[in-house]
């Protein structure tokens, strides 16, 4: 699954329903889009859907 928003979200959601999810990202940081407008992902945000 991407790392933007919503498939962070998905990540964490299908993560609590048992699911094992892998989460990939091309760029630098997560977020997709999203992360252009703000930077300011810290480790504690992103560790959720390691």
């Amino acid at each position: 699954m991407g790392a933007s928003a919503a498939g962070m979200a998905s990540t964490i959601r299908l993560q609590q329903e048992g699911y094992e999810v892998e989460l990939f990202e091309k760029d630098a940081l997560p977020g997709g889009a999203d992360s252009s407008l703000n930077k300011k992902i810290t480790e504690g945000e992103t560790q959720y859907v390691r």
